[in-house]
This record gives structure tokens, sequence and C-alpha cells, in this order.
């Protein structure tokens, strides 16, 4: 099963439930729904479990998530990025646990809160911050679908979020607040696509032409690089027998670059990262080929 079929049996669930009928030949109507997705920004942790406690229905859950992961959503194991799932609109209750087998571990309360969705939009859950200060907060974004341009246009939107400091005395992460560069350059020139994206803050989307793409940071005002770069997704084409997989080189997707902190020196994490990084969030498939 290709990675966009996994996707579209989550999102499609709603629509199959709205087809079925109860033992008295009822029509079960969905109540209105959003997206939601989860991600770990926490580094200095171990693994975690994100659940809406407040609904039976419509109420994602992902587990043993990790430093810069989304978990496994519905506990089914993956490497993909965390997709958007089915959550109820209105007011949730959202509580996030220490991932154990052990019941008394497993019912350790790690964060708290209610998020208001509101129907038809897509929403980034992501908890940051420390857990060993007990200084955890969530970030909750809303994604907005982005309209497509011309079938001719060879663009995908690129955005960033950074969560891995904000300069100043306070920030141990050695990045200051970089520049990024999305280019198929092998070092960076010009005009940053981002200029010193504001800490906890994403930036507008920027149309950028399809090709190998990385994301390349600078410090500040400079085009001198530091150590965080990475390759973004590829992607496949779709044609008229097999959907596209979002990626670089399929026009239409839209990605989110996070650039994330090192891992907390000494903290119970699965792996631990020595370095500052960047990963890639997809936010937008592209749009279907296949009948």
């Amino acid at each position: 099963m290709t990675v966009k079929r996994v996707w579209m049996a989550f999102l499609l669930g709603a629509a199959v439930a709205a087809c079925s009928k109860d033992t008295a030949g009822v029509l079960q109507t969905p109540p209105p729904l959003a997206g939601l997705r989860y991600f770990d920004a926490v580094p200095d942790t171990g693994y975690m479990d994100f659940r809406v406690v407040d609904v039976v229905q419509y109420a994602p859950n992902t587990v043993r998530a990790s430093f810069r992961t989304g978990g496994n959503p519905q506990g089914i194991t993956t490497t993909f990025p965390p997709p958007f799932l089915s959550v109820q609109a209105g007011t949730r209750h959202i509580r996030v646990f220490l991932d154990s087998t052990n019941l008394a571990v497993a019912s350790t309360v790690m964060f708290d809160t209610t998020v208001t969705f509101t129907a038809l939009h897509n929403y980034t859950f992501i908890l940051y911050g420390s857990a060993r200060a007990k200084t955890l907060h969530a970030l909750v974004l809303d994604d907005t679908t982005l309209a497509l341009p011309s079938d001719t246009n060879s663009t995908v939107w690129v955005r960033t979020l950074n969560l891995a400091g904000g300069g100043g005395a306070g920030d141990t992460t050695g990045l200051g607040v970089p520049d990024v560069f999305v280019t198929t350059a092998a070092a960076p020139a010009g005009t940053p696509t981002f200029a010193s994206p504001a800490y906890l803050t994403k930036t507008a989307y920027q149309r950028v032409t399809i090709g190998a793409l990385s994301a390349l940071l600078t410090r500040t005002g400079t085009l001198t690089p530091v150590t965080v770069s990475g390759a973004l997704p590829a992607g496949v084409l779709g044609n008229a027998t097999t959907e596209p997989i979002a990626g670089a080189l399929v026009k239409h997707t839209a990605m989110t670059v996070v650039i994330l902190p090192r891992s907390t020196p000494g903290a119970s994490i699965p792996t631990a990262f020595a370095a500052p990084g960047v990963i890639f969030l997809v936010d937008q498939q592209p749009p279907l080929t296949a009948p």
C-alpha cells in the first residue's frame, strides 16, 4: 500500500461512516469534522502518547511519539510524516501521557489542555518545551488548505517553523535565528527564501519551482552556512493508474520545514540528536490523478 493510500484510508474514514447503517436501517451521519495531527518537539524525555479523551468517535490518537516524530497514528507503526486524522469539531480535551506497558507509568499525565477545532480545517498539535523543567506547552497551527494554481504551474509551497530557539542569552542551540534557503543549489546564494523566521511562528508559504530541493540554513544576514540542512522528500509523480506521493518534484504539494534543537544531553529519548536539525511535514497532498 502506498503512502498516499494509507493517508486516504484515514481521511476517508468519515465518508465510509456516513454511508453505514445500524440494525434499524437508519443512516448514521457523522458530526462536523476537522483534521488533526500530532508532533513531538520535546528534546528531554522518552516516548509519549497523545489522546483526545472527551469523545470516543473521531478522537485520533498517536502512540510512542518521540522527539522529532509524530509517533504511530491510531497505533499503526509508520515512519511516514504524521497524517491528518478526522477529529470531531468543537472543543476537545487532549492529554499527553508517558508511553509504557506499566499501567502506573502509562497513566502519568505529561500535558493536559483543551483545543477548539473548526470543521473542515486541518490542525497540527505540537508539544514543545522541557519535560524536566515542567515547562511543556502546546503550539496549535491552523493549516489552511491552499488554493491550487493553474495546472501548468510547476511549483510547490514551502513554509518554515522555527522550534529551535529565538536567539538571545537563553538560546543554547547555537543557531540564533537562522536564514533559510530552499534551493536546488549546493550552497546558499542571493536572498534567503525565509529571512530569520521567528521562534514558534509559522511563516507564510512561498511558492518554489519544483526540483531536487534542499533547505540550507545560514547565520542571520549572511551566507555562512550552519550544519543544519536537509533534502526535501522528492515524492512520486502520479499517472492514470497510480496516485502521486507528495514531494518537492510533485507540483501543488505543500510542506513545512521544521527547524529543531538538539536533544538535551543525558535525556531518556529513543534517539539522541547531537545537533540541531530540520525535518519536513507534508501539509497538503497534490491532486489525485488515478480514477
